[in-house]
């Protein structure tokens, strides 16, 4: 498993927590919604930026 693979492992795994505690009702108030929401968007554009630099090193080393 590469570098970046474990990155977005890492992500989705997080990602996907926090996404069953919202629907199983487990977010106490609005705050902590707020929060869990934040979160899951930092982590969603993250993987954003952390794709692009792995598509943008692919290609300057050639694999694609």
């Amino acid at each position: 498993m590469t570098f970046f693979e474990l990155i977005d492992k890492e992500i989705d795994t997080r990602h996907q927590d926090l996404l069953e505690a919202l629907s199983a009702g487990h977010i106490k108030d609005y705050a902590e919604y707020k929060y869990v929401c934040g979160t899951i968007t930092g982590l969603l554009t993250a993987k954003g930026y952390i794709s692009s630099i792995r598509e943008k090193i692919e290609r300057e080393e050639g694999y694609e």
